[in-house]
């Protein structure tokens, strides 16, 4: 919650300005943020998966896409959606180790393409290359590599706006069910951060056979509320593209709830 307060790295900026006494720094205060989010099985997202050959990932970045197809203020300059995709490189090793091990990808999202299979089929074969390279071990070799203290730099790098247009964070959670102090979690809410200069941030958390996807956005409430029914509606279109290419139906009360 408190990364999620205000847009990640203004704070800094924010600060060293309060340090400096920079009366104009304060009468700027950091944006205030909205949030929402969208709310399914997460056995939709890999049925989908399974009869297009993808990966539960591609099924959320395709859905991402397609709910942003109407919405070009929250494109990049260009025009293009370059989505800022943290890909876990952990390895046995790492078990010990208390902090993220990622390297981002950025993804070019099809947010032109108006059929909602294609797009699905653009970002899988987008990703998969990408990932592919990832997987060398050089790769992983040179990530060790770089002192921690350069991660700060590496880090505002990642999400400086000019090179990605938003963060789209995947994180799964245990499949078994999840208890705190002897009660057990019915229900989780993945709260993503805002990068400095971007308006839009999301993340898809699964956990106990569900699958939630979290909007932070310096758009006012609605916004983030329409662009959350704008992702299920694109889920229920890639269940339709499916079930036309197969002829196996999903119950539209199994995508939303």
């Amino acid at each position: 919650a408190w990364l999620c307060g205000v847009p990640l790295l203004e704070r800094r900026r924010a600060n060293a300005a309060e340090r400096a006494g920079d009366a104009v720094g304060a009468e700027h205060p950091p944006t205030a943020l909205s949030y929402a989010c969208a709310e399914t099985g997460l056995g939709v997202l890999r049925d989908i998966a399974r009869r297009h050959g993808t990966t539960v990932n591609d099924v959320y970045l395709a859905a991402l896409s397609g709910a942003l197809r109407t919405r070009p203020e929250l494109h990049g300059p260009d025009g293009q959606v370059r989505a800022l995709v943290p890909v876990n490189v952990r390895g046995p090793g790492d078990a010990a180790v208390l902090r993220n091990r990622h390297i981002p990808l950025r993804i070019p999202l099809p947010v032109a393409e108006p059929e909602a299979g294609r797009r699905l089929a653009l970002v899988a074969a987008r990703t998969a290359g990408r990932a592919r390279a990832l997987r060398h071990p050089l790769v992983r070799a040179v990530f060790r590599s770089i002192p921690t203290a350069a991660g700060g730099w590496c880090f505002q790098r990642y999400f400086d706006p000019a090179h990605a247009t938003l963060l789209a964070s995947n994180v799964r959670g245990p499949s078994s069910a999840l208890a705190v102090a002897g009660r057990r979690v019915l229900r989780t809410l993945p709260l993503n951060f805002l990068p400095a200069g971007h308006r839009l941030s999301t993340v898809l958390a699964t956990a106990q056979g569900r699958a939630v996807v979290g909007f932070t956005t310096s758009e006012p409430r609605a916004a983030a509320e329409s662009l959350a029914a704008a992702w299920l509606g694109e889920l229920r279109a890639l269940a339709a593209a499916q079930a036309a290419a197969t002829g196996v139906t999903t119950s539209p009360t199994a995508l939303a709830r």
